[in-house]
């Protein structure tokens, strides 16, 4: 599901300053459990491909970005990619195969925390790291026309790269968190919403994207991009369609003018 929030909402998606792609696929919370148990990894990647099906096909309910859904990673450039490489959810299912099976003895990482750090590594090992070269990721997602035919570049054009931003990142976390069962949110702030205290051309005209998911009655900022990852206070969404600043549990989050509303930003220690 998409909602739009900030200034000039009324006049619809384009105008919105913040939108945001969300929801949860019901009846999936317990899939990737079972999952992972499958040593084959051929028959693994079945049981993956059919998950990945199951949210494609209810993705504007669920609020997955699908394979052949536009994603807009730099409003500035008009560059837009497609999520269709299937590598990320298997690296990622082997990776929280492999933290699944460290935790069985020892017990010491809850369920939650074990999906955490499996995206923090698929992250990392699906980019190449996670540097931004701008001139690099710019370069490998502009469009290309071939035989009059308008072709949409990969997102797997920048697999491998070290040049990876904001938007991906925050797509990726987003699909997987949903591919775990858990309700997630993909926020897009527009560079009016964001205070970055940058004079530079570089940055004025940036925004930022993130994630923030619910799970046991709390909801999280995952934001690897600005390597904040922590609790928030009451219902996020809401402060943020109501034009309110995200309150953090614990110590203030890196670079806060990052997120919408920092004007009125109230940072609240617990």
């Amino acid at each position: 599901m998409k909602k739009y929030a900030g200034e000039n909402k009324e006049l619809g998606p384009l105008a919105a300053s913040i939108s945001i792609q969300y929801g949860k696929q019901p009846d999936i919370e317990n899939e990737w459990k079972s999952i992972i148990e499958i040593e084959n990894v051929d028959e693994r990647r079945k049981r993956i491909d059919l998950l990945l099906e199951k949210l494609e096909q209810n993705a504007e309910q669920n609020g997955f970005f699908g394979p052949k859904q536009e994603v807009l990673i730099s409003a500035l450039h008009n560059n837009v990619v497609l999520f269709n490489d299937k590598e990320m959810y298997y690296q990622f299912f082997d990776i929280l195969r492999n933290f699944s099976e460290l935790n069985k003895d020892g017990q010491q990482f809850t369920e939650g925390a074990i999906i955490k750090k499996a995206i923090e590594e698929t992250e990392k090992a699906y980019w190449g790291g996670l540097g931004s070269n701008r001139n690099t990721r710019l370069a490998k997602t502009k469009a290309e026309v071939v035989d009059d035919e308008y072709r949409i570049p990969s997102i797997s054009n920048l697999k491998g790269q070290n040049c990876s931003a904001c938007v991906e990142r925050a797509v990726m976390a987003h699909n997987l968190w949903l591919l775990t069962g858990k309700t997630s949110y993909f926020i897009n702030v527009s560079a009016s919403e964001c205070d970055f205290g940058q004079e530079s051309d570089e940055y004025k005209n940036d925004g930022h994207a993130f994630s923030i998911v619910e799970y046991d009655g709390k909801y999280r900022l995952f934001d690897l991009s600005m390597n904040n990852i922590c609790m928030l206070q009451g219902n996020p969404i809401e402060d943020i369609e109501n034009g309110k600043p995200l309150k953090v549990e614990g110590p203030a989050v890196n670079n806060p003018g990052y997120y919408a509303n920092y004007s009125k930003l109230e940072q609240e220690m617990v």
